[in-house]
């Protein structure tokens, strides 16, 4: 049974194509579903404090954590962001009633609001340390 989806690990400073892994499943027709955005299992200093994440999120008036996963997003990916961590877009958990404390939800879909440069992805592409921050 082929699969329809590789589940992995996926945040800037691994590129685009993490080992080789996206480009092998993209040539069998497996889509990838990204997650640890901005570092697993939380938020990595590495990642949040990039010169060239802070400078673009500035520009665009969000998070360092928001262009990571907009980043994700821009590759094609789906992208996995756990409510009830911290992953950069704040301390929350939402709850039952569907409510989120802390505006997570308000900052999770804002990275729907900006696209990034075809310059801005290529930067990102750019970032090296891959096997410094775990997942």
């Amino acid at each position: 049974v082929k699969p329809a989806l590789d589940y992995y690990c996926l945040h800037p400073g691994m590129g685009r194509d993490a080992h080789g892994l996206r480009s092998y499943a993209a040539k069998r027709g497996v889509k990838t579903f990204a997650y640890g955005a901005i570092g697993e299992p939380g938020p990595a200093p590495e990642i949040l404090e990039s010169d060239v994440l802070r400078k673009i999120a500035a520009k665009y008036g969000v998070q360092p954590a928001q262009v990571a996963v907009r980043w994700n997003m821009q590759n094609g990916n789906a992208v996995s962001a756990r409510p009830t961590a911290e992953f950069g877009l704040g301390v929350s958990a939402c709850r039952k009633d569907g409510s989120c404390a802390g505006g997570l939800r308000d900052r999770a879909f804002a990275v729907a609001g900006f696209a990034l440069t075809k310059q801005e992805m290529r930067d990102i592409d750019a970032l090296s340390a891959p096997d410094a921050v775990p997942c």
